[in-house]
């Protein structure tokens, strides 16, 4: 392996002086980002090896809990588990505080991506170097910077970088351990389109199926009106026993008292005759 060794002594002067370092490698699918990535990784860390590189957040998780102090990671396609996507926020919030507490622990970080705009927006102003891939093993690198005072982030280029590829023995095992991941996350998108088209299919099923009306309900409630009616109550609102009837008819709470209305409204027709004909049932 070799480099651009002002980008190495740059980088070796940063965590020397007990700074981390968090670095975002983009480019096209092909173009090398895991290449330049391990190479680079292998260059700052002599101990550096397959066991340090994490395809996904649970896999990052578990790597902070061996990586040694100033010792390199490499997250392999974390816009996956970095994204910029709304329903990925509490996610992200939760890798967001690890992250900040690097500086503390002094654990650095490669991270490869597509585009950093993939990023959530927090994770790439909290990185320091973005290298963009311009063809395998040469890339353009900038420092990523914030203004204290108007809270902008600016990326001047600072200079190329080259590399050539890391160990035959890393990359064979990046390659495994990459394959495995994809199968992984191919099955996991498989069974995820399974579950969403069931729940596409129910929910079509049930915006299909007939909608109980306060009539169809009424029509139900009056063939249970001995499990439902008491006549010897006084008053109207006695009469019917709502909440037994919400259990049986399994009446939503915001038509129940409507449908008592429409069942007493039924026993009171005809001189009462519903009523009388549950009374009589009730003596005998």
């Amino acid at each position: 392996m070799s480099y651009e060794g002002w980008f190495t002594r740059t980088v070796q002067l940063r965590v020397n002086n007990e700074h981390n370092v968090l670095m975002i490698i983009e480019g096209e699918t092909g173009t090398g980002k895991s290449c330049l990535g391990l190479s680079l990784a292998q260059g700052f860390d002599s101990y550096f090896s397959s066991r340090r590189i994490a395809f996904n957040a649970s896999e990052f998780f578990d790597l902070l809990k061996t990586v040694p102090h100033k010792g390199w990671i490499l997250w392999d396609e974390c816009g996956v588990g970095l994204s910029h996507r709304e329903y990925q926020r509490q996610h992200n919030i939760e890798v967001m505080k690890v992250i900040q507490s690097f500086r503390y622990k002094f654990i650095n970080v490669i991270f490869t991506v597509p585009s950093a705009s993939y990023l959530d927006k927090v994770a790439r102003e909290m990185c320091h170097y973005l290298l963009r891939l311009k063809k395998r093993g040469q890339a353009s690198v900038y420092r990523i910077m914030k203004s204290p005072f108007e809270g902008h982030v600016f990326t001047p280029f600072i200079g190329n970088v080259y590399s050539e590829m890391p160990t035959s023995f890393i990359w064979e095992e990046f390659r495994e351990l990459h394959a495995e991941h994809q199968e992984l996350l191919y099955e996991k998108a498989r069974k995820q389109m399974e579950a969403d088209s069931l729940k596409a299919e129910k929910k079509l099923e049930s915006d299909l199926k007939p909608k109980d009306t306060l009539e169809t309900y009424t029509e139900k409630a009056l063939l249970i009106l001995p499990q439902i009616v008491d006549p010897s109550k006084i008053t109207d609102q006695g009469l019917v026993d709502v909440a037994e009837m919400q259990r049986i008819l399994r009446v939503p709470h915001n038509k129940a008292y409507n449908l008592r209305k429409a069942v007493i409204k039924e026993l009171h027709k005809h001189d009462d005759r519903l009523l009388k004909q549950l009374a009589e049932k009730k003596t005998k």
